[in-house]
């Protein structure tokens, strides 16, 4: 039978530097930093266990791939070994919507199999050569710094640091399902938590349940995207907004169908907020 382990997301950021002698070989000297969102899914098969990576640049989007990848691993859990391979770009391109494909063009995800890569939508060495050596297992200075021998072929003189903030964190109980959500808004962060009710004659998928979450996220995000932009008019005085009117449109229709797929959800189950629903409207 198959099974997912505890899930949570995670904000990431990774830094990395090797010092050089500057003076004799400045080009020597390499530097890069990795901002990306990080959900580690334990999945469990009758002879297998297996450590998946999904990672993405915003938070809506990585739990929407870790969705689909928990829906088709429930569905089938051969998924990852199949003669005839997912179609994971096919897949996703369908779970894009107009809004991200027009106006996040540069939005990317991942996923990564016991370390090796299955899918991205953007080639990443750094990425590719971390997760190759962490296999699935949280990130530290440690495995980074060993990343870092096949980038510099060296660990000397590489100064590393990670840092790693929890975003959200699902729990199953025996008669729901429950998200906790860290929010950040205008440099504070609150958090809310929302739980989804069984029925006696059907469990809500986990799958649906982390997109409904993705539909939340993103709702709230773009609805403080679309305050802020009216905060800068009110603030200098503008007359007309720094955001094109056809991304603004944009922003305010996607916020709409995203409120409409949370209302759904509502809808059709028992949905419970603390301490209260976000304002998303």
């Amino acid at each position: 039978m198959a099974s997912i382990g505890p899930i949570s997301l995670f904000r990431e950021k990774t830094s990395i530097h090797q010092f050089g002698d500057a003076l004799a070989n400045p080009e020597q000297e390499n530097s890069f930093v990795i901002r990306s969102n990080r959900v580690i899914l334990e999945l469990m098969a009758t002879h297998r266990k297996e450590q998946v990576v999904i990672r993405g640049q915003n938070i809506s989007s990585t739990l929407r791939l870790a969705s689909m990848v928990v829906e088709r691993f429930l569905r089938d859990p051969q998924v990852f070994h199949r003669e005839v391979p997912v179609d994971w770009y096919d897949l996703w391109d369908r779970k894009r919507s107009d809004y991200e494909r027009r106006f996040q063009p540069e939005s990317w995800v991942s996923v990564h199999v016991e370390g090796k890569t299955a899918f991205a939508t953007k080639g990443s060495l750094p990425i590719d050569q971390i997760e190759r050596v962490a296999k699935g297992e949280d990130l530290t200075d440690d495995i980074i710094k060993d990343a870092t021998k096949s980038l510099f072929g060296t660990v000397e003189d590489v100064v590393v640091q990670h840092e790693s903030q929890t975003a959200v964190v699902f729990t199953p109980f025996s008669n729901h399902l429950r998200a906790a959500v860290l929010e950040r808004r205008g440099g504070r962060t609150g958090s809310f938590s929302v739980s989804a009710f069984h029925q006696p004659d059907q469990k809500i998928r986990l799958s649906a349940f982390t997109n409904f979450i993705a539909d939340l996220v993103e709702a709230v995000s773009l609805k403080e995207f679309l305050e802020k932009v009216r905060s800068m008019m009110e603030e200098s005085n503008l007359s007309s907004p720094p955001v094109p009117h056809d991304h603004l449109s944009a922003a305010l229709g996607r916020k709409r169908q995203c409120a409409q797929f949370v209302a759904a959800f509502e809808k059709g189950n028992k949905v419970q907020y603390r301490p209260e629903r976000p304002d998303i409207l």
